[in-house]
């Protein structure tokens, strides 16, 4: 299909570092932000920006060439009435932007996790998207990214055998970093059935009152019968690592897309037993297209009919749920919590 450049009116609310500003960061590969992606898909035009304040609108619209910026967002779909919008504000106020994009006529949201801070909230969001029809793209970003998509495959495959146990870790809170790393958990190796947690700041599950995101460790049930094991606890140097193991091998997937297989061989040590010996993975493709443009492609296709984009909101609001499952069973004394989650009240407050 043959779009004319600028077909697909964009414009982003919040105009903090995952907006735009992280396309100044040297190291990082590009596009690595939602105004850069807007920019490098020809199908898609960047026509407004939003934030709390003009003085931050202004600046962000000049860093990107946006001809029209915003302190006052209902304005800005007013006068704009752009078909794709960005949501990269904190989480607190997604459902109410959410709200308005869909009165406004918006048809494809690309928003930031998580998807909102209580189940109630994700309900809504994910209604409102059916009703109007909207497509949306939560960012879980790593379901854009070659290696981990080759290692979908390959546990899809059954390369693996019989999934028994994931490892995992990660350097951040259980919602904020958490809802990538549980969707990460969901999609590559199926539903969850339990929870079992220990979490701090603890929370009281039964007040429903609104809590500050916070770290744990905790232990998953999964329906195929894998336990995950997960370490949410605060850490001074970037972490984001999951360690599958499996009855005919391991395969290991960290930070910034270290793959390592590792496959059941005759030991090189002892006679009669097996081992782990490393194998080569697969090698990202030739031109292998950037995540953010992905995505945005994406939502381009799925606004215009071409199927869904790989992150929905139901694949938000599933994230978000087992989060509010860890805390819900670190309230409890780590009570056991099944899934799916009863209390739709909880509300936790990250970044």
């Amino acid at each position: 299909m043959t779009r004319g450049k600028g077909q697909i009116r964009a414009a982003i609310v919040g105009c903090g570092r995952i907006a735009g500003w992280l396309e100044d960061d040297a190291r990082r590969g590009r596009p690595s932000t939602h105004a850069g992606a807007y920019q490098a898909v020809r199908a898609t035009r960047l026509v407004a920006c939003a934030s709390r304040t003009l003085e931050n609108a202004e600046a962000f619209a000049k860093r990107f060439g946006i001809p029209a910026a915003y302190d006052d967002f209902a304005q800005m779909l007013d006068e704009q009435r752009p078909d794709l919008l960005s949501i990269c504000t904190p989480a607190e106020v997604r459902l109410d932007l959410v709200r308005a994009a869909a009165a406004a006529g918006v048809r494809g949201i690309f928003c930031e996790k998580a998807l909102a801070t209580s189940l109630a909230e994700a309900d809504e969001i994910v209604g409102l998207c059916r009703a109007h029809h909207i497509a949306m793209a939560v960012n879980h970003s790593r379901r854009w990214c070659w290696d981990f998509r080759a290692l979908k495959q390959f546990l899809d495959e059954g390369a693996l055998g019989a999934l028994q146990s994931v490892r995992g870790a990660f350097g951040g809170h259980i919602i904020h970093t958490g809802t990538h790393f549980f969707d990460a958990l969901l999609w590559l190796v199926g539903p969850a059935q339990w929870v079992e947690a220990t979490t701090w700041p603890l929370v009281n599950p039964e007040t429903g009152d609104t809590i500050e995101d916070g770290n744990g460790v905790a232990t998953i049930r999964m329906a195929g019968g894998a336990y995950a094991h997960v370490d949410a606890i605060a850490k001074d140097y970037f972490l984001f690592e999951l360690d599958l193991l499996g009855s005919h091998g391991r395969v290991r997937i960290g930070n910034n897309g270290v793959l390592e297989r590792y496959e059941s061989a005759e030991s090189r040590h002892y006679n009669g037993f097996r081992e782990l010996r490393r194998v080569p993975f697969a090698s990202p493709p030739e031109g292998e297209t950037n995540p953010y443009v992905l995505a945005v492609r994406e939502l381009v296709d799925a606004i215009e009919g071409n199927g869904r984009t790989s992150s929905t909101a139901n694949d938000g609001r599933a994230a978000l749920e087992v989060a509010l499952a860890v805390f819900e069973s670190g309230g409890r004394g780590g009570e056991r919590v099944e899934l799916p989650l009863a209390n739709r009240r909880l509300c936790i407050v990250s970044k």
